[in-house]
Order: C-alpha cells, then sequence, then structure tokens
C-alpha cells in the first residue's frame, strides 16, 4: 500500500506537480493534532504548579513573619489581606487601618488568599483572619503551636498549611480534625 502511494507521488513528482497532494495535507494536520493533544495538558499542569508555587513563596513568607512575631512580642497577631499585600497587627482593626507600610508583611501574589480556621472558605481583600493554633475553637496560639493557611482555587493542590511544627504542608488547613503533621 505505501509503495503504491509512493509511486504515485513519484509519478506526479516527474509530471512537474509542485503542490502537496490531499493525503499529505491531512497528514501533517493530523500529526500537528497529536502534538497540541500532547501539548496542551502538559502546559496546564505547569500553571497549575506555578499557582502552587506562588502559594507557598507566600506562606512561607507569612510563617516566618509569623514565627519572628512570637519571638518579638506576647500576644496573638492578626493577618490582613488586600490587594496590596499581607499585612500583620497585634491589635484587631480594620484592614483599611492595618494597611500601613509599617504592617507589611509582604505583597500578595495573584489568586492567593487567607484560608479561615473552618479550613472551608477563603477569605476576601480586607477580612480579618487571626491565626488560630490547630484550628480549634477558642484556643490561644502559642510560640510553639500556631497554624496558618493560604489557598489558590487555580493551583493543583489548593490549600497549603504551615504550622511552628510541621511546617509547610500541602493540600490541608488549620481546620481541626485536619491532616495537620505537628
Amino acid at each position: 500500500m505505501m509503495q503504491a502511494i509512493w509511486r504515485s507521488l513519484d509519478r506526479k513528482r516527474r509530471a512537474g506537480d509542485r503542490g502537496f497532494s490531499l493525503v499529505e495535507l491531512l497528514i501533517v494536520i493530523i500529526i500537528m493534532g497529536i502534538l497540541a493533544a500532547i501539548a496542551i495538558p502538559m502546559f496546564l499542569s505547569q500553571r497549575a504548579k506555578a499557582q502552587d508555587a506562588a502559594t507557598k513563596s507566600d506562606l512561607e513568607t507569612l510563617g516566618k513573619e509569623v514565627a519572628t512575631y512570637f519571638v518579638d512580642n506576647s500576644g496573638v497577631p492578626t493577618i490582613y489581606t488586600t490587594d496590596n499585600g499581607y499585612y500583620m497587627s497585634d491589635t484587631a482593626a480594620t484592614a483599611a487601618a492595618a494597611e500601613v507600610d509599617t504592617n507589611r508583611v509582604s505583597a500578595r501574589s495573584a489568586n492567593v488568599w487567607l484560608v479561615d480556621t473552618t479550613g472551608k472558605t477563603m477569605t476576601a481583600a480586607g477580612e480579618v483572619k487571626v491565626v488560630q493554633a490547630d484550628g480549634a475553637a477558642g484556643a490561644t496560639p502559642t510560640s510553639t503551636d500556631w497554624c496558618i493557611a493560604l489557598g489558590n482555587d487555580k493551583g493543583k493542590s489548593k490549600t497549603f498549611a504551615y504550622t511552628a511544627k510541621g511546617g509547610l504542608q500541602a493540600g490541608v488547613t488549620c481546620a481541626s480534625g485536619s491532616d495537620l503533621k505537628n
């Protein structure tokens, strides 16, 4: 079969035809479709990994700032998130009041938000979230027992938590009963 196709192509070329045949064009289109089917999922996977990397980077920065806060202060920090970044304060205030350069912890990556202590909802810009110890209701965090979580709906793992004892962990929140490794 293939030899017949090649003979036919040879005859056309000798006769002076310089264009591509329909079969040749279809083969090229099929090959391009196969390559696209392979490349697009790989590209989308890399985008999700990049979103996870942004979330982890933000969380590691916040986690280190909270650990430093407990070394320097005796109270419990409150974390604020706005479109401009993350802010930390030792007093309960509105996010707008906390949004001064002296309280700024870091810039906020796109699509990354603080996760509340129920582990279910992600906060909108301006909401206040207090760092809780293991998500236990009414528990007071200490320098060795605290947790903070961030989420990103566009990432693969969706949520990450950072604890004083366990460090950075993927796929968990600070909610009580979650799979935190303390």
